[in-house]
């Protein structure tokens, strides 16, 4: 039985001497051109790999700069850096059967870091992850709370799926911040002595607590029940007398839950992002006196609205978020408004108008959006005079740069620097008709013209997991999937199918219970959209898909008259009936979503499978259960169907459960499956 893995200080000073030895961790890395005589399609490796700089993170009072940097592609150390000297970096190590996932400053000195480790207990194969706290040269470690004694080996294993979460950084405490523990408590933890106090004890039934900046709770909610209807009830301390009142509920089958975003400066009035009838989320004032939704604070006319950004000292609000082709922000401080305009000017960002069909109406309108790359606040000092952005896109790997006001921009370094990017694709989002007079938004990308001519191309189909997801076009942990295979000449499109999250509710819900139909149906509407428009040659399609998408890839073998000349699953359920079963032991599942899963069985039409299909999962996939690829898989088998099985080691089912070596190995699988199994002489 391997649990959790805690440092030693002395192996923490080890590790730190032997990663600085080695040489300066990315001191303020210059972008580099990369010059090559005739531009090469990178390696599944140069995309495996971890990045060279991610998770950074600015302190608050903008004097220290920190991220995860990584020499080999294999392990991430933390860099921290002075922001006026980026020239003498400290370096803070790991156990090497750990990973560090995650770094950010809660305090000038004190940083909160996130680490991964396996776990197995009994038949149990998953990732354990755990927060500690640590100083600038990670020589003081703190856990934050109290660990519980185990009682039992069933509270052992409870105990190691625990960790410590920050529940509110207290931006105006300098030395505290609020952590909930492994037992569920609110501690206030001093983060320069390691002592803890509780500070609040919580119900089984209280979540989303929601802090005032001076640390006082004044917002919870909890699952409640009405006839055997469950549904959210939303609880603020009243200003004036101190008691909880109950200022709105939401019931789970209704689909519409708004949440708290952000307090305002006059207690009584809080934000709130909710539809209210509407078909996209926006923001809205709520009146916690009057229990009455107020004035719209934000929204936009074609996309939901995020979440909101505040002054930890004023309380202002300084921007808003939406959810465009990416993550966008609109900045409602005017100062920072300028900064950022001038940071794009100075990288070059361009934006373009583009033509539109609401997806509720339908109706043709114009929206802006980036051209290229885009440019993103990542962290900020407090008094907004230090900023780190990040430029990036869907041909163009992160970059980061460091504004500090009075002295100008200077680049930090570039989260994949070893990438030939001439031959990624640009990727654009685009609208496609489904048969029904549905608009379909995808974000398609393409090859480069003068390598691989004007096409059409081979292309594949990525559809989404969730399915009450969506994609972005930018650079994320999907990019691989869809540039690797541009670099060599496919197309590449994911479509935004109905039954989407993300892009207002009629969109939604359109695929609700039309699992491998309507939904699917939208798949190959955008693939052959793109073979009217000459990108893709109907006779070298094929479908990767992952989680949700997996399904979908599994449920084209077994419709009828495929598009596809093959498919790719990966970790994806059978049938809409295995997602029902899963779900029914939890509440929330059960009255959300369940009542909206349903669709094409595949596990039980093999016998109409006429494709060939890879098939891959995790073997720690804990969110949907290996078995559920095998099975579909001896079924083929069993019915003489044409496909293959392959198990990754040690992959969980989420990204951050991935290793490099997944990444690499998935897509060199799936580049030889298209080029040899995909049809006779490849796609």
């Amino acid at each position: 039985m391997a649990l959790f893995t805690t440092l030693s200080p002395s192996y923490r000073a080890l590790a730190v001497a032997i990663t600085l030895a080695a040489g300066p961790l990315a001191p303020a890395v210059l972008l580099p051109a990369i010059a090559h005589a005739q531009a090469t399609a990178p390696t599944a490796e140069d995309f495996g790999r971890l990045p060279a700089m991610d998770s950074l993170t600015l302190s608050p009072d903008g004097k220290h700069m920190a991220a995860l940097t990584s020499q080999d592609g294999k392990a991430a150390v933390i860099t921290v850096w002075s922001t006026d000297d980026l020239t003498k970096p400290t370096g803070i190590g790991i156990d090497p059967r750990m990973r560090f996932m995650r770094v950010s400053f809660v305090k000038n000195e004190r940083m909160a870091v996130t680490m991964r480790q396996l776990l197995d207990y009994g038949s149990m194969r998953s990732y354990v992850f755990k927060t500690e706290f640590t100083d600038l040269k990670g020589s003081k470690w703190l856990k934050g709370a109290p660990e519980r004694r185990a009682k039992s080996e069933q509270e052992e294993l409870s105990r190691a799926l625990s960790s410590a979460r920050v529940i509110d950084s207290l931006p105006n405490d300098p030395e505290n911040v609020l952590v909930q523990g492994d037992d569920g408590e609110i501690y206030k933890s001093n983060l320069m002595t390691g002592k803890y106090v509780v500070q609040e004890r919580i119900g089984d039934k209280d979540g989303s607590l929601i802090y005032n900046l001076k640390g006082e709770l004044v917002a919870k909610n909890g699952v409640e029940f009405e006839t055997g209807k469950a549904y959210i009830s939303q609880k603020f301390k009243n200003p004036e007398t101190g008691a909880w009142e109950e200022i709105y509920r939401a019931y789970f089958k209704d689909r519409e839950l708004p949440s708290i975003v952000g307090l305002t400066k006059d207690p009584a009035i809080i934000l709130v992002s909710a539809r209210r009838g509407k078909d996209h989320t926006g923001i809205y004032n709520f009146d916690v006196r009057t229990k009455q939704f107020g004035e719209v604070a934000f929204e936009h006319p074609t996309f939901d609205a995020g979440g909101v950004q505040i002054d930890p000292r004023s309380g202002d609000v300084v921007a808003f978020a939406y959810q465009a082709d990416r993550p966008m922000y609109y900045y409602v401080d005017e100062k920072l408004d300028n900064t950022m305009k001038t940071i794009e000017q100075a990288l070059g960002i361009k934006t373009k108008s583009v033509d539109w069909k609401d997806l509720a109406t339908f109706k043709p309108v114009k929206i802006r959006l980036y051209d290229g790359p885009g440019l993103s606040l990542v962290d900020w000092s407090q008094d907004y005079k230090t900023l780190i952005v990040k430029k990036s896109g869907p041909a163009t790997p992160p970059e980061y740069y460091l504004y500090i006001e009075g002295v100008g921009i200077r680049a930090i370094g570039a989260e994949r620097p070893w990438l030939d990017t001439k031959l990624l694709g640009h990727g654009d989002l685009e609208q496609f008709t489904a048969r029904d007079g549905r608009p379909i938004p995808a974000l398609v990308y393409k090859p480069n013209v003068e390598k691989y001519g004007k096409g059409p191309y081979p292309t594949l189909i990525v559809p989404h997991g969730g399915p009450w997801a969506r994609d972005y076009l930018d650079w994320n942990v999907i990019s691989p999937w869809a540039q690797y295979f541009v670099a060599r000449g496919y197309a590449v499109a994911m479509p935004q199918y109905r039954g989407s999250d993300g892009w207002g509710m009629a969109q939604w819900s359109a695929g609700d219970s039309k699992w491998g139909q309507a939904m699917s149906d939208d798949m190959d509407d955008v693939a052959l959209g793109m073979v009217a428009q000459g990108v893709a040659d109907k006779n070298r399609l094929a479908m990767h898909g992952y989680s949700f998408g997996g399904y979908s890839a599994m449920a084209a073998v077994v419709r009828p008259t495929p598009i596809y000349q093959c498919a790719i699953s990966g970790a994806g359920p059978s049938s809409p009936k295995s997602m029902q079963n899963r779900n029914g032991d939890n509440r929330f599942q059960r009255e959300f979503q369940r009542p909206f899963v349903g669709g094409l069985d595949a596990k039980a039409n093999v016998d109409k499978a006429s494709i060939p299909i890879l098939i891959y999962h995790g073997d720690r996939d804990t969110n949907v259960i290996p078995s559920e690829s095998k099975d579909f898989y001896d079924a083929l088998i069993a019915a003489k169907k044409k496909a293959e099985y392959v198990s990754f080691k040690d992959m969980g089912h989420e990204s951050n459960l991935w290793n490099p070596e997944h990444a690499a190995k998935l897509l060199t699988m799936v580049d030889d499956f298209l080029k040899k199994d995909c049809k006779p002489g490849g796609l």
